[in-house]
């Protein structure tokens, strides 16, 4: 992950590590801390709730080593929103 985040043809530089302050991008790391330059993200899905309000979305991304075993390192993301009807 290290060596993709810095890969500048890679998938995962086009889609996070760009938006990272260069002096933060460092290796995924209890403590880590990643500062983004403002970006904009559309994601659109489909919701299973009859009411427009306020939700929220948690994603869990868990790490695989090279076996393609998990290990115990989780990595959460919970991003709040607003469903609405259109």
């Amino acid at each position: 992950m290290c060596k993709e985040q810095q890969n500048i043809h890679g998938l995962v530089y086009e889609v996070w590590s760009q938006y990272v302050f260069p002096e933060d991008l460092q290796c995924l790391a209890k403590g880590a801390i990643y500062r983004h330059k403002p970006f904009v993200l559309n994601v659109e899905g489909n919701a299973l709730v009859a009411v427009e309000g306020r939700y929220k979305i948690v994603f869990t991304l868990r790490v695989f080593d090279e076996n393609n075993t998990p290990t115990s390192k989780i990595i959460c993301l919970e991003t709040p929103g607003d469903i609405i009807k259109v």
